[in-house]
């Protein structure tokens, strides 16, 4: 992987060589919106103008479907969204699952008894809706204050269905989610969580004796740790994508900012990581664009589509 570069014209310029790219994927938070989770309308023109252009442009995103609302509205020109991290796959013109993965539910529903005896605020993603439960019953606001950051509150508050009583609700569905997720209000508690369910072969389908893993644990934004399937990621997805349309690795650009993104940006001919992402992030990425607060996936579209 060659070392990473602050977007540059001739660096960049590079991606209109013998290899165009047909198919373009972006995280949403930290990457196509801003910190106020809103989309500049030059990107959506941007986004509009790559896809007239006749590059395929998806959503690649940990959010579930029923969060993709903004989105849709801001930029209704976009047909494929990844959602859950790979987990679940629509195509919003057919309203149709391409791709649908969960956890077992039985496992599912051990683990979220587990996260919860460390007062932690957590929710399980199933298909379209996310279901949550505050550690204790009633001061629900307060408890939303402690959990959420004020730039996300209202958009959790949102699109969230809260339930008394989340093991039983899960276990009253024919299914068990697609991922499992905590907001831990504090960073003690993150760290003793990691220290106690997080293994050394994140990654992995199995453990060091041969044994199948049940999850990853990854941290893909400050405040929340997601409880994900194993060997799916975004990459799978978008990788699953690729093939579909007959695109090879070199034909892709990929842009994220999280942990979560790093599979796909690893895939992808073209990777860019936004300056506001995490190391990792930055070290795995080909090209670094600007940060979210100044569009930076404008900045990368534009350039591209000015010099091809």
């Amino acid at each position: 992987m060659s070392s990473s570069k602050l977007l540059d014209i001739k660096n960049y310029i590079g991606l209109t060589g013998d290899t165009p790219i047909r198919f373009i994927a972006s995280d949403v938070d930290g990457t196509l919106v801003n910190d106020a989770k809103s989309v500049d309308p030059e990107v959506v023109a941007a986004v509009r103008a790559a896809r007239e252009s006749g590059i395929r442009v998806a959503i690649a995103s940990g959010r579930a479907w029923h969060e993709m609302d903004d989105i849709i509205d801001a930029m209704p020109c976009l047909r494929y969204f990844v959602c859950t991290n790979g987990a679940y796959v629509m195509d919003k013109e057919e309203q149709k699952e391409l791709v649908h993965i969960s956890f077992d539910k039985t496992r599912a529903v051990d683990l979220v008894r587990k996260l919860m005896t460390y007062g932690v605020f957590v929710e399980a993603y199933v298909k379209a809706e996310i279901f949550g439960q505050y550690p204790v019953v009633g001061n629900e606001t307060a408890q939303a204050e402690h959990f959420f950051r004020p730039n996300i509150r209202p958009f959790i508050l949102k699109t969230r269905t809260m339930v008394p009583d989340l093991i039983a609700h899960l276990e009253s569905l024919p299914e068990g989610p697609e991922k499992i997720q905590i907001f831990y209000g504090d960073e003690a508690i993150s760290k003793r969580i990691l220290a106690d369910l997080r293994d050394e072969f994140q990654g992995a389908a199995t453990d060091g004796k041969g044994r199948e893993r049940f999850y990853d644990v990854l941290e893909s934004s400050e405040g929340n740790l997601e409880f994900v399937l194993p060997h799916t990621t975004k990459g799978t997805a978008v990788e699953a994508l690729a093939n579909h349309w007959g695109y090879t690795p070199d034909e892709v650009m990929t842009i994220g900012d999280s942990e979560n993104d790093l599979e796909m940006l690893e895939l992808a001919g073209y990777s860019f990581a936004m300056e506001n992402g995490e190391e990792k992030v930055k070290r795995m990425a080909k090209y670094i664009a600007p940060s979210n607060g100044e569009a930076g996936v404008l900045q990368v579209l534009e350039q591209y589509l000015k010099e091809r």
